[in-house]
């Protein structure tokens, strides 16, 4: 139980982590594709 307890923090960072990057990479896309930034 200790394990998984401490464990499952890590994952939800690094799940957070990935899925923020991957949001941004959209963004830098979008924007490289799109001059206009539309906000």
């Amino acid at each position: 139980m200790e394990t998984v307890e401490r464990s499952v923090p890590k994952v939800m960072s690094f799940t957070l982590r990935a899925v923020a990057h991957a949001s941004w990479l959209d963004v830098l896309e979008q924007g490289r594709a799109d001059p206009a930034p539309r906000w």
